[in-house]
């Protein structure tokens, strides 16, 4: 009889918890972001860097902006990986650099210029001769 009393109070202590819990919405970045008038807003497809790297050497790459430099991962040699760019360094359409760097090198690349918008596909390939690398911007 104590048993089912004690479960009692602590479901009524749950429920009464449960209900005090304020309502999960997050903004920008989170589970689900929200347009002025409380509608949801759609979801944006990340923006992606598609990297095949032909270099004998395994390269980190990094993404600029603004002078700021955002490592979006490392790319064995002779693979191809598809790297997640953070959404604050593509919040808005701009300027945006690729830049690599290979383990064991003095010498990196940056690529020129590229005009990114969130939801972009980028393909960049990185050849051992790194001038001759090659970068292109898909619009998803």
């Amino acid at each position: 009889m104590k048993t089912l009393q004690t479960m009692a109070a602590l479901l009524a202590i749950a429920g009464v918890l449960g209900a005090c819990a304020p309502a999960r919405t997050t903004h920008a970045g989170g589970d689900l972001a929200f347009l002025e008038g409380g509608e949801p807003a759609p979801r944006m497809k990340p923006t992606t860097v598609a990297v095949t790297n032909n270099n004998w050497s395994n390269v980190t790459v990094y993404l600029l902006r603004g002078g700021a430099r955002y490592r979006l991962g490392m790319v064995n040699s002779m693979s191809t990986a598809v790297l997640r760019v953070p959404t604050v360094a593509v919040s808005a359409q701009g300027d945006v650099q690729l830049m690599v760097d290979p383990l064991g090198s003095t010498r990196g690349y940056v690529t020129p210029n590229l005009m990114v918008s969130p939801g972009d596909k980028i393909e960049f390939t990185v050849q051992n001769h790194l001038p001759v690398s090659s970068v292109s911007v898909w619009n998803e």
